[in-house]
């Protein structure tokens, strides 16, 4: 039985490749819904729309963020060379394509196959992993430049105070 649906599910695929990438296409977005729908509960909709609907601007970012970061860093050096000692920069490369292709293929399986928003719940975790890189990113930026304004303020009120 198993091997008769198989070969029907892979002939369906084969006859048309077009509708079958249409109705993955179709899928993607009852994988990552968030907004809420008339068929939940009050609250159902609010837990959705706080938790993943709140991140996920957060796992975009720290996703954008790690890509242009991780390109930088293959630009200025091959971390795959062969033989070469891994600095900590390679290691956290490596670790975020590792993730990366972890909650790419995980959801990918699931568009292409059965989408729920439930089978995209496992990868929430590696995706908050981004998005707290990006808030880490940011509050580390927000206290350089606290830094910046406070030195420029002493610099100003010593140059005042000399002047008299």
């Amino acid at each position: 039985m198993d091997a008769a649906l198989r070969a029907r599910g892979v002939q369906f695929i084969l006859d048309d490749p077009g509708r079958y990438l249409r109705l993955s296409l179709s899928r993607i977005p009852v994988q990552f819904q968030f907004w809420p729908t008339a068929e939940s509960s009050l609250a159902a909709n609010a837990a959705r729309l706080l938790s993943f609907g709140m991140a996920l601007p957060f796992v975009l970012g720290g996703m954008a963020l790690f890509l242009r970061r991780s390109l930088d860093h293959v630009g200025r050096r091959r971390f795959w060379r062969r033989g070469a000692p891994w600095s900590d920069a390679d290691r956290r490369a490596a670790e975020g394509w590792l993730l990366l292709g972890i909650i790419v293929v995980y959801n990918l399986l699931h568009i292409l196959t059965w989408a729920k928003v439930r089978y995209r719940l496992p990868t929430d975790a590696f995706m908050l992993l981004f998005a707290g890189q990006l808030i880490a990113d940011c509050e580390m930026r927000i206290a350089d430049w606290r830094r910046r304004r406070r030195g420029m303020a002493e610099r100003s009120e010593g140059r005042g105070a000399s002047a008299e």
